[in-house]
């Protein structure tokens, strides 16, 4: 992400050390780029944007509670690639044999299924009469959905309320897709457009086509064919390949929650983003592009 992943380090062990935070990412980002910083106005209105709601469908496991506790437990949700996750079936075994063989990449991060606790029930969300013509990424994005709703206690009956939710407005931003809904949905919320949003992301391209692309584009991880388990890492300085799966919120505005006494989780302070014509994959070598978005979300900040 950046090139000078020794400063910032230093940054996160002043952070604990000196006291506030957003002095120290302030000083820190003036250091690195000052030709990128410019110190905006405290937001863009009074709403303040807090999240209520969790939703997960992940490698590890089916629901929040599950993927912690498997992550806890230093479980892995990465294994060897599977002629069967190729979902060749119409081809004769030939085909299906070559083609796996041509795959530079051998290992996959997929969701857990069946029907125990844990894991995405495929008869319930795939096959059951109201979502059979249902592909798998939308699956698993209203199965985590439901959870995130569930877990925020948000259910309105009253027409306004459901007016003042927004759940179906899709951003198609290739890995920052996640990110981007985020910040959407809590601009929504900033500009008083809603008072509630469903937002988050969700992929499902494990099959030949998909992974063929993505290891044309030299997006997937080849050196651990043989070790799976230390594959991916997605927040290690060394990581390396995709997955499977879903993450939901449920972002409302403050007043909203708590007249309603719903439990808060976290409060959305800024919202950045950059984007180039760099190359197809990889970011600038000097950490520019990453640097530009935290600077514009922390002009939210202050």
């Amino acid at each position: 992400m950046t090139a000078r992943p020794h400063d910032m380090t230093v940054s996160c062990q002043a952070w604990i050390r000196q006291g506030d935070p957003k002095d120290v990412i302030l000083n820190e980002v003036k250091r690195l780029r000052p030709d990128l910083l410019v110190v905006g106005s405290r937001g863009l209105g009074p709403f303040q944007k807090y999240v209520l709601g969790l939703g997960m469908v992940t490698p590890l496991g089916c629901g929040v509670d599950k993927t912690w506790n498997q992550l806890i437990d230093g479980k892995c949700g990465i294994r060897a690639l599977r002629l069967e996750d190729l979902k060749m079936n119409s081809f004769d075994s030939e085909t299906q044999l070559t083609t796996f063989d041509q795959l530079t990449s051998k290992v996959a991060a997929v969701v857990p299924t069946g029907t125990n606790k844990g894991e995405f029930n495929e008869e319930l969300w795939l096959n059951s009469k109201e979502h059979r013509s249902m592909t798998r990424f939308v699956a698993y994005a209203l199965c985590a959905a439901e959870e995130a709703l569930r877990d925020s206690n948000w259910f309105p009956t009253e027409q306004e309320h459901k007016e003042r939710t927004g759940p179906n407005h899709a951003a198609v931003t290739a890995c920052a897709t996640g990110s981007h809904s985020i910040g959407d949905a809590m601009r929504m919320i900033q500009f008083g457009d809603a008072d509630v949003m469903v937002t988050g992301g969700t992929e499902s391209s494990i099959d030949a086509l998909s992974i063929a692309g993505f290891c044309r584009s030299r997006a997937l991880t080849t050196k651990y064919n043989s070790l799976p388990q230390e594959a991916s890492r997605p927040f290690d300085s060394g990581r390396d390949g995709i997955g499977e799966g879903s993450g939901v919120l449920v972002l409302e505005e403050l007043e909203h929650a708590k007249n309603r006494g719903a439990k808060i989780y976290a409060e959305i302070r800024g919202y950045g983003m950059s984007g180039d014509a760099y190359h197809i994959t990889q970011p600038p070598s000097d950490g520019r592009g990453a640097i530009l978005a935290m600077t514009r979300a922390l002009r939210q900040v202050f």
